[in-house]
């Protein structure tokens, strides 16, 4: 279950993450030239701000879903009682 419902969802977000970050990089060279170009010299700023806001949803489903994830499975290895009548 742990796998299911924690490991594999942080496994691929975390692979989608580190794509997206690959790619924000081999098109930094681009978009710092057009930047340059244009005046705008925050584009540094924003591929910052937005590594950071990716960053944060990855550890966001981490932190959230790992509490939910322990009471599950502790629910599930309770001993059970069986009432003799």
């Amino acid at each position: 279950m742990f796998a299911l419902s924690y490991a594999i969802p942080l496994i691929i977000i975390g692979v989608l993450f580190v794509v997206v970050f690959i790619r924000r990089n081999v098109t930094q060279t681009t978009a710092e030239d057009l930047a340059c170009a244009t005046g705008n010299t925050d584009a540094a700023a924003e591929r910052r701000r937005a590594t950071q806001l990716v960053v944060a949803v990855v550890v966001a489903f981490a932190i959230l879903w790992f509490p939910h994830l322990v009471q599950y499975s502790s629910e599930g290895y309770r001993p059970t009682r069986h009432c003799e009548t």
